[in-house]
């Protein structure tokens, strides 16, 4: 969701925080006690809450390194006049899960060249770090997500106006499914944005992702595609899909500043109120590798050329993630 970005997800550090009252009791103007009097001794203020999100897995990418992810920071200090001194706050443990099984799935694209994963693991931080605070809670949904965007052979997002979506390589491409399941989520009707920026007006959560398709894959994994184009989706809730199946086509509609596939698997079926999970795809080529976040986001809506380096290694990837700024063949 990067071009789709939420820009008010809370805090952007990766952690969960909760003020910390002092033990008084407004009503009486007392101070509240513990039961037990020696306690008070050993007892630590703790103004901010630290915790852990679900166990850290291991997923290979396309540089042949294995990479781990987590939120929780090491420590931090907190100072304030309220507190007699600074405090430092210890994080827990971080878990890794190394018999967590991870996904492989097949490409979400029709065959083609010049597909970008744009904003995806690990140089990008804006899905790695997009916290959403949904339902009293704190998600890290997008954690490997990938806004697939595409390129000519001369580097160009587009060719044309870039304020039409129809300008764009990607637009209108077939979206496939990725892995065979159950269709529990759809969403269509909603209209293209005008690429450029992001939409002027607040857009409503649910219509955050535009059109939508959530399909249950199996193992308590569910796998989004999002911004498809109004009237593409050709699946409804319920259906069966298989693997390799078009699904819609890409568009721009939601909170979108140009045409792509925003693709992501999580650990439960809501887009936004779940965790994001690691998955590698089967086969893909890896032909070069953006030059940087800053290079893309200053020809991403023009018709000027990204710069990009040779990839590092064999351009035949198998049972990888495709990371930030790979430019990958499939098919």
């Amino acid at each position: 969701m990067t071009r789709s970005r939420l820009a008010a997800a809370v805090l952007a550090v990766g952690l969960v925080a909760a003020s910390c009252a002092t033990s008084s009791d407004s009503s009486s103007g007392t101070s509240a006690s513990p039961s037990d009097p020696e306690a008070v001794g050993d007892a630590e203020l703790t103004p901010l809450i630290v915790r852990g999100g679900p166990d850290v897995v291991a997923v290979k990418g396309s540089d042949g390194r294995y990479h781990l992810l987590w939120e929780v920071p090491h420590s931090l200090t907190v100072t304030s006049e309220r507190l007699p001194e600074p405090i430092t706050v210890t994080g827990g443990a971080v878990t890794v899960d190394s018999d967590a099984v991870v996904p492989v799935l097949g490409p979400p694209l029709e065959a083609g060249n010049g597909y970008l994963a744009a904003d995806g693991c690990c140089g990008s931080t804006r899905h790695i770090r997009a916290p959403l605070p949904v339902d009293n809670d704190i998600w890290f949904s997008q954690r490997f997500a990938i806004d697939w965007e595409q390129i000519n052979a001369d580097g160009q997002f587009l060719e044309g106006d870039p304020t039409d979506p129809e300008s764009y390589l990607i637009y209108a491409d077939d979206v496939l499914a990725a892995a065979s399941g159950t269709v529990v989520h759809t969403l269509d009707g909603l209209e293209d944005q005008v690429p450029g920026e992001l939409p002027g007006t607040a857009i409503p959560l649910a219509e955050a992702d535009g059109n939508t398709v959530v399909i249950d894959i199996g193992d308590g994994l569910y796998v989004l595609y999002a911004h498809l184009q109004k009237g593409s989706v050709s699946v409804e809730v319920g259906d069966r899909v298989e693997a390799g199946q078009s699904i819609g086509r890409v568009g721009n509609t939601g909170n979108s500043s140009a045409p792509h596939l925003h693709f992501h698997v999580t650990d439960g079926p809501s887009p936004l109120a779940s965790n994001g999970r690691p998955y590698v795809i089967d086969s893909f080529d890896v032909t070069a590798v953006g030059s940087s976040t800053e290079d893309l986001d200053r020809v991403e809506n023009t018709t000027e050329p990204l710069p990009t380096v040779p990839p590092d290694g064999d351009e035949a990837r198998r049972d990888e993630l495709p990371l930030d700024l790979s430019i990958v063949t499939f098919g």
